[in-house]
């Protein structure tokens, strides 16, 4: 049903008795039953003349219309009830999953989780006690960038807000510079993962003034035509260290000219060690109920069913402890379907697989997927770094 004009700006009276009408019959009442012209007031605004049609209307509506109306109204308020329930209900999973995460990655019980790590924490510590302007941890989500990061201030004793800024949102480059701006004398800046980090020149040109200077002095400036700085200068000196977590890293001379100004870290686990680090979370962190041998039995069917073209990590460990909390006869039927694989990375594998000659899996793979050669190379040499395959 159309809905009601928002105000009645040049709404004449031939055209509030035209919309009038249109809406009469969109409710299923014949134009005849109902005098338009006679009841619209030209002094009253639409909604008013609306307001008193709906009385005369609302009985000469058929019965199928309204029970079809009402339905409709129903249904419509079912699912946004649905949807807010289930959207809430899956933010509060997340949080969980979250909660253990940060639990798991506090354990002081992992000497392989110790000794993955201590390069990021000498490193952070670095950058918040003035021997680094910055540092780049570039590494897959979920293997605990963030927690050992913030662990390592923490336990330095730095505290967020009053030592250092977290920033993980990102609107304007404005926006980013006045974050810098406010926060330059804090002892670091982290950026987690922020969104169109590295897509704008302007944010890109802020990053590379705020990691490297003249001397001892990075000024970081904001040249524009207009007030839009308020009473923010359009140049400061930048004396905070800069700790950027990311994902996945752009390539590009800009994107080279930020990682040559700072330390870079690219934390690289091969399937073997992620792994190890699941099994030595599963024997000594408790997690909703499950025993151990709980525990065990879910990595254990991880290792078994899932191989390089998987990204497993820790969330992936704790949405299958959820499953086995659920339904601990069916839930490998559950796994199957929620456990996905690259494509790409499948074909790679099946290809390798099906022959020992290098030449011949790469024909395998080109076969399969209408990809190029070159393709077939990048994997093999990006798997290889990673110790696998």
């Amino acid at each position: 049903m159309p809905e009601l004009p928002k105000g009645d700006m040049g709404m004449n009276r031939a055209s509030q008795v035209a919309f009038a009408r249109k809406l009469i019959r969109n409710k299923g009442v014949a134009d005849d039953l109902v005098d338009v012209e006679a009841e619209i007031d030209e002094k009253l605004s639409f909604e008013e003349n609306w307001s008193a049609l709906k009385t005369i209307i609302e009985p000469l509506i058929p019965q199928e219309k309204k029970v079809k109306e009402q339905v409709k109204e129903t249904k419509i308020k079912e699912l946004e009830a649905q949807t807010i329930i289930s959207e809430e209900y899956s933010k509060h999973i997340a949080e969980e999953r979250e909660l253990a995460i940060r639990k798991i990655l506090a354990s002081d019980n992992s000497e392989v989780l110790n000794n993955a790590f201590r390069p990021l924490r000498q490193l952070t510590k670095m950058v918040f006690e003035g021997y680094s302007t910055g540092l780049i941890v570039e590494g897959p989500g979920a293997v605990g960038k963030t927690h050992n990061v913030l662990a390592q201030a923490n336990e330095n004793g730095y505290r967020e807000e009053q030592d250092y800024a977290f920033l993980n949102t990102y609107s304007t480059p404005l926006e980013f510079y006045r974050a810098f701006y406010n926060n330059k004398d804090k002892k670091a800046i982290v950026l987690d993962d922020v969104a169109g980090l590295f897509d704008n020149p302007r944010t890109i040109a802020l990053l590379k003034s705020a990691l490297w200077g003249i001397g001892d002095r990075r000024i970081v400036q904001y040249n524009s035509s207009t007030d839009r700085l308020g009473s923010i200068p359009d140049q400061f000196i930048m004396n905070a260290g800069i700790i950027i977590l990311t994902n996945r890293f752009p390539k590009g001379p800009h994107i080279e000219a930020i990682i040559s100004r700072c330390h870079y870290l690219k934390l690289s686990f091969s399937r073997e060690q992620v792994l190890q680090l699941l099994y030595d979370f599963a024997k000594h962190i408790e997690y909703k109920g499950l025993t151990a041998d709980d525990r065990l039995k879910v990595v254990s069917w991880i290792k078994e069913n899932t191989n390089e073209a998987y990204d497993v990590n820790f969330r992936t460990l704790l949405k299958m402890f959820d499953l086995y909390r659920f339904d601990k006869e069916g839930w490998i039927d559950l796994a199957k379907h929620l456990l996905t694989p690259d494509k790409t990375i499948s074909e790679y594998i099946t290809a390798v697989s099906s022959n020992s000659i290098v030449e011949e899996q790469a024909k395998a793979f080109c076969r399969a997927t209408g990809m190029s050669r070159a393709t077939f190379f990048r994997i093999k040499a990006d798997l290889k770094k990673e110790g696998i395959r």
